[in-house]
């Protein structure tokens, strides 16, 4: 996915994805396998461009619907950012969503029409240094992204319903039961 001018209106949807599980030699298994909705820019799938692509979206595998209705407001900018200088995570860790396991986030700002992501990238805690400071390493030449607002929040009401149904079926629980 290369820079886009401003000029050039993203579209949003989401697809779902299986990340298997792992065993080593059939013993312990070491990645738990999640499904989960991926953000999909412009046709092109976000996760498969991932530096570090083992870290996953929150929809669809958080099976408290109030923890992802709190991601969903963070990236419509109903909530607080949940890193430092306001940025905002997308992809988190998928055997915890810890984000100090590291995450995939970006500076989202809105304007009356548009929403934006720029400065995508990876943030991590450096945990030898005092306090922990937070890194990020951007993804050079992605971004920025610049979706119109109607289609953006339409992209997020559908993919909370998707993510409804997969939790639904994989976990026979429906929470507003």
């Amino acid at each position: 996915m290369s820079s886009r001018s401003s000029a050039h209106l993203s579209t949003l949807t989401f697809s779902p994805v299986v990340r298997e599980d792992t065993s080593i030699s059939g013993e312990a298994v070491t990645k738990t396998r999640r499904v989960f909705l991926d953000f999909v820019i412009d046709g092109r799938s976000f996760w498969n461009t991932l530096t570090r692509p083992d870290f996953i979206s929150f929809f669809g595998w958080l099976l408290d619907e109030q923890d992802e209705q709190a991601w969903v407001d963070r990236l419509l900018l109903r909530g607080p950012a949940d890193l430092s200088n306001g940025r905002r995570s997308f992809y988190i860790c998928p055997e915890c969503g810890d984000l100090e396991c590291g995450s995939y986030s970006a500076v989202m700002e809105r304007s009356a029409n548009t929403f934006v992501w720029r400065d995508i990238g990876f943030v991590w805690w450096d945990h030898q240094h005092e306090g922990h400071a937070e890194t990020v390493e951007l993804m050079e030449g992605f971004g920025p992204f610049v979706f119109d607002a109607a289609e953006y929040e339409l992209a997020f009401e559908r993919a909370r319903r998707v993510s409804h149904e997969l939790r639904t079926a994989l976990y026979c629980t429906d929470p507003e039961e």
